[in-house]
């Protein structure tokens, strides 16, 4: 999964909020306290993406929902937004497109591997990493030339990047945690667990990973901490794991349903998209499917404050998803947040105040999806007329 930007060595703690997308069968790792997911709401199931729901390899320059599918398993994203599955039964990496226009997205065959392939990742440079039974490799972006083998032996069921560009591989049971530097020139070093599955990075040098039944984050020197809130799984229940730009995880849980009534057969693969979008496969109902995460638009507000009296700006009038509702956290330190009827919110600044002021907000839509971000309040003075 591609991580998202930052420094390397940044400390990057995740934000851990209330149980989010429980209706598309993926869940967000809970901050303590806080309450437990609300129920799915009717129409809020995820929309498939990919595959017709029958196993077979076929489809490729078509429609993604007219292409056939087997075993999808782990999925990633690039920074085009274009999706990567691991068709796992197909040995192929399979690559949808997004269509322009409004156009339906292409699928088409990215690479083919000698192995059934279960763990994706896409680096900064668009190099992608596959990893699955027997071995991990990495593909050119353009998917053509020599695969570069980085590890052998054993079942690698899932792969991830990390901010210095350096590879981590699951062993699965028994077969720990490995991380390969950069080139892959120096020895392969091994973490302690038992049994590690589902991985993700984040652009701060941390890599998160499912370690026997425990979500732990794991610093660039090793050291593995428990995420607070993460609940215990199941050895072999989770696969996927997504982190957010705010640190936040998303992993899909077979007890998470697709819509009211039907779970999810088999869920694996878990990515974020740029937009807010949230991929998952279904192994075994051989499709992806799509849920679109509440997006805070603008993140940077401009506001001109006169010299006689004060200009409100409203904000969050980017606000995407339906039946939205914004929860203020914190008060700007130098102007007045109002909420309006209609349930923006509008930004007074203070007298004689120019400069940056900011506030944190929460969006959710009516399917339990949530999001936090900061908000930056840029004030300006406006300029005094000219005298005659």
């Amino acid at each position: 999964m591609r991580p998202p930007p930052g420094r390397p060595g940044r400390r990057h703690r995740p934000a851990l909020a209330t149980a989010l997308l429980a209706a598309a069968g993926v869940l967000l790792t809970p901050a303590p306290g806080t309450a437990a997911p609300a129920p799915p709401v009717a129409g809020c199931a995820p929309v498939a993406f990919a595959g017709t729901g029958t196993p077979g390899r076929g489809g490729d320059g078509a429609a993604a929902t007219a292409a056939t599918l087997h075993d999808p398993a782990g999925l990633a994203t690039d920074a085009a937004g274009r999706l990567y599955i691991a068709d796992s039964a197909n040995r192929a990496v399979r690559r949808v497109t997004p269509g322009a226009a409004g156009a339906a997205p292409v699928i088409a065959t990215f690479a083919t591997t000698d192995f059934a392939p279960y763990g994706l990742a896409v680096g900064p440079d668009g190099t992608v990493y596959v990893s699955g039974e027997g071995k991990a490799v990495s593909l050119r972006p353009d998917g053509k030339g020599t695969k570069t083998l980085l590890t052998e032996a054993g079942r690698h069921d899932a792969v991830a990047v990390g901010g210095d560009r350096s590879v981590y591989v699951s062993g699965g049971t028994g077969g720990g945690l490995r991380r390969i530097p950069p080139g892959g020139k120096a020895p392969v070093r091994h973490f302690a667990g038992t049994t590690v599955g589902a991985l993700a990075a984040d652009g701060g040098g941390n890599v998160y990973a499912v370690v026997d039944g425990r979500v732990r984050r794991i610093d660039h020197d090793g050291r593995a901490t428990p995420v607070p809130g993460a609940a215990r799984l199941t050895a072999g229940d989770v696969h996927g794991l997504a982190v957010t730009e705010d640190g936040s995880l998303f992993y899909p849980s077979p007890r998470a349903r697709t819509s009211g009534t039907a779970p999810l057969n088999r869920p694996w693969g878990t990515a974020l998209a740029p937009g807010g979008r949230l991929y998952v496969s279904d192994q075994a109902a051989h499709r992806v499917y799509v849920v679109a995460r509440p997006v805070l638009v603008p993140g940077r507000l401009r506001v001109t404050s006169g010299p006689h009296g004060h200009a409100t700006g409203d904000v969050l009038k980017g606000v995407t998803g339906k039946g939205t509702t914004v929860t203020a956290h914190s008060e700007p330190v130098r102007g007045v947040l109002v909420q309006q009827a209609n349930g923006l919110f509008s930004y007074t600044p203070r007298e004689n105040f120019s400069g940056t002021d900011a506030f944190t907000a929460t969006i959710t839509d009516a399917c339990h999806n949530a999001t936090t971000r900061t908000v930056l309040v840029r004030v300006v003075a406006k300029p005094l007329p000219r005298a005659g």
